[in-house]
């Protein structure tokens, strides 16, 4: 197995992620990607007192280098910089958060309406702000209903809501701090962006749980509008009948339904609505849990396809969550749902 060459490195930025220096007091860092979570990052870092440091602004960046190649980890805010005094020695205890957090402490001060009309995407930028960076493909699609919420909502609330009416991903941070959301596609429609198998070559280790529960999970999935602006309510049924998937009618023998009301724009985005809803009721209900070497290849996607291939396992699944300590010698431990035919 070749060598692999791994470090750590760490800048300052200030509020608008512009660099500021090069950091060489911190002590110890663990980072964790929650993609499934409303602020899908966070960190926990150790380091030597700054006072050059405005802990209530500015930002660190987290990069790993491996072999040469060097990759952003992400940009976390300073969220709650603990001080600890021992002797003459005086360390920091910094929880810190992605950029989203902007987003969830910034809340609506009067009642927040969007009208109809309003083009989705254009709105969810301006929710955002020009104050930041974000990179959100534009849409056609505008609202066929109000979209209301009371004073004190967070934005990050209101964006996702926004961006799921139009079956869009939430909205999520890239590791340089730019904000992002993309039309959903099914993990089925996806390529895996890496194979993990069990040789020489591999870097995944032999301990895997692997979890599967489908009792529960419906097959005959409804979704419904119920915006009082539109004459006719939409409404969308997906049954899954197909014969390979173990949930479905064809192999359960009876109708499982599940039956919801949604916020579309659009017919053909609430058939995708449906067809999200179907894919994610059955692929939580089978997931991996495994460890690896820290790998730089799926740090910069999110919820990335891998396939695996180890003992009796053969298949493609989507990593959910990567929690890892910033240090060589350690392993990054990865949870992920199994892709799943519907």
């Amino acid at each position: 197995m070749s060598t692999r060459y791994l470090s750590f490195q760490y800048e300052l930025l200030d509020n608008t992620n512009t660099f500021k220096k090069k950091l060489y007091n911190v002590e110890s860092c663990s980072i964790s990607y929650k993609f499934l979570s409303q602020l899908k990052s966070s960190a926990t870092i150790v380091m030597d007192d700054d006072s050059s440091i405005d802990y209530l602004k500015d930002r660190i960046k987290v990069y790993m280098t491996l072999n040469k190649v060097r990759v952003a980890l992400g940009v976390f805010m300073l969220c709650s910089p603990s001080r600890n005094i021992t002797g003459t020695k005086k360390t920091r205890n910094i929880t810190a958060y992605s950029l989203l957090q902007i987003l969830l402490d910034d809340k609506v001060t009067t009642r927040y309406t969007a009208v109809v009309g309003t083009n989705v995407v254009n709105e969810v930028k301006r929710l955002i702000g020009n104050n930041n960076s974000y990179n959100i493909p534009d849409s056609t699609k505008t609202l066929n209903s109000e979209f209301n919420y009371e004073i004190g909502t967070s934005k990050i609330e209101i964006i996702n809501d926004l961006l799921a009416s139009i079956n869009y991903t939430s909205l999520w941070v890239d590791k340089d701090g730019v904000f992002k959301a993309e039309p959903y596609v099914l993990p089925t429609d996806k390529e895996h962006v890496k194979t993990y198998e069990d040789n020489e070559a591999s870097i995944i280790l032999p301990d895997m749980v692997d979890e599967p529960d489908l009792f529960y999970v419906p097959n005959v999935f409804v979704r419904y509008t119920n915006n009082l602006d539109v004459a006719t309510p939409l409404s969308f049924t997906y049954t899954n009948n197909n014969a390979d998937s173990p949930t479905s009618t064809v192999n359960r023998g009876r109708n499982i339904v599940d039956a919801q009301s949604v916020e579309a724009t659009d017919l053909v985005t609430l058939q995708a609505i449906t067809k999200k809803a179907a894919y994610e009721y059955n692929s939580k209900f089978s997931h991996l849990s495994f460890e690896t070497a820290i790998d730089p290849d799926v740090m910069d996607l999110y919820m990335p396809n891998i396939w695996i291939k180890v003992g009796d396992i053969n298949a493609k699944y989507t990593i959910t969550a990567i929690t890892f300590k910033c240090a060589v010698g350690q392993q990054s431990k990865v949870e992920s749902r199994k892709v799943v035919a519907i």
